[in-house]
C-alpha cells in the first residue's frame, strides 16, 4: 500500500505543469517513505532510491532523467563507448556516472564527489555498476583543504563562491589534483561539472591532459570560466578544438566573438584523435 500511495503522489507531481516539486517536498514531510523513493533509470535495470525533497533527485523520481541535459547525456554515452578510463569530476548523486558505466561496462569510471549528502546515492550506483570507483574528495589546482559550499539546490554546490542558491552548510574537504592521482593512467574521457570551479580542475590536470589528450566535456556558465577554458586548451601542445553542445544536438565550433545562448556545455576534442566528423550521436536511452 505504501508503494502505491507514494507512486500515486509522484505521478501527480509529474503531471502538474508547475508546482510539482513543491508538492513533493510537502508530501515528503508527511510520508517518510518518500525520502527513500525508488527512481527507475532508463538505461539500466536499476532503481536509485532517494529523497524526493532533494532538488537533484526529484527529476529522476518523476521521469528517470534530466530533461535539460539529454543532448549532453547522448554525447557522453557515445564518447564513453570509445573509452577505457573515464573520470567524472563533480559526480553529484551519480546519474551521469551510471550512464557512463552502463554505456562502457568494461571501462573504469572514477567519480570525484566530496559532498556528504551525495554519498548514499553514489554508493548505490557503485554497488550496482561494479566498474565505478568513488573518490570522496574535491578536485582543484593544488592539493590541500578547502571549504565546500553546500547549497539549497544540491547540484549548485561547489568550491566556487559563485551561485544564487542559498548556502546551507560549509564543509571542510580534502582537495586533490588529477595530475597527482592519475600520473600513471591513460585517461580517455574527462567530464567536469563543478559549478564555476572548472578552471581550477583543469589547472591541476594539465600534465594529464598533455599526456593523454582525453576527450573533455565541461560546463561553463560564466563568460570568464569559458574564456579560461578556451585559452587553456589553446595552450595545450597536443592541440584541441572546442565545440558548443547545442540543444539541438549539433556540435558547433566555438565562436569566441559570439554569445552561446543555447548552451553552457562544451566539448574539447583533441586533434590527435582525428576529425570529429565521424561522431554519430544517437539517443542513449528511451525518453
Amino acid at each position: 500500500m505504501t508503494n502505491v500511495i507514494d507512486r500515486t503522489v509522484m505521478g501527480l507531481c509529474a503531471r502538474l505543469p508547475r508546482g510539482g516539486y513543491a508538492l513533493a517536498k510537502m508530501a515528503a514531510e508527511l510520508r517518510p517513505s518518500l525520502r527513500h523513493f525508488p527512481a527507475s533509470l532508463p538505461f539500466a535495470d536499476f532503481e536509485l532510491k532517494g529523497d524526493v525533497s532533494h532538488n537533484v533527485f526529484y527529476p529522476l523520481a518523476t521521469c528517470g532523467f534530466y530533461r535539460h541535459q539529454l543532448v549532453e547525456d547522448d554525447i557522453l554515452a557515445h564518447l564513453a563507448k570509445r573509452s577505457n578510463t573515464i573520470i567524472d569530476v563533480g559526480a553529484n548523486i551519480g546519474f551521469t556516472a551510471a550512464l557512463l558505466a552502463a554505456s562502457a561496462p568494461k571501462a573504469r569510471v572514477i567519480c570525484y564527489e566530496p559532498l556528504p549528502v551525495c554519498q548514499p546515492y553514489l554508493q548505490q550506483v557503485a554497488e550496482y555498476f561494479r566498474n565505478i570507483e568513488i573518490v570522496r574528495k574535491a578536485v582543484g589546482d593544488a592539493p590541500g583543504e578547502a571549504h565546500f559550499l553546500q547549497r539549497q539546490s544540491i547540484d549548485r554546490s561547489s568550491l566556487a563562491g559563485k551561485g544564487e542558491a542559498p548556502v546551507t552548510d560549509t564543509i571542510a574537504v580534502e582537495v586533490v589534483t588529477l595530475d597527482s592521482l592519475h600520473s600513471g593512467d591513460m585517461v580517455d574521457l574527462l567530464k567536469i561539472d563543478v559549478e564555476g570551479f572548472e578552471p581550477a580542475v583543469l589547472g591541476g590536470a594539465r600534465q594529464m591532459i598533455e599526456r593523454c589528450a582525453p576527450m573533455v566535456v565541461f560546463e561553463a556558465y560564466e563568460a570568464d570560466v569559458l574564456e579560461f577554458c578556451r585559452k587553456f586548451f589553446l595552450d595545450i601542445s597536443v592541440g584541441y578544438d572546442l565545440y558548443a553542445i547545442a540543444m539541438t544536438g549539433a556540435l558547433r565550433p566555438l565562436d569566441v566573438d559570439a554569445a552561446e545562448p543555447e548552451t553552457c556545455n562544451f566539448l574539447a576534442w583533441s586533434t590527435s584523435r582525428g576529425p570529429l566528423s565521424d561522431l554519430q550521436i544517437r539517443p542513449s536511452y528511451r525518453r
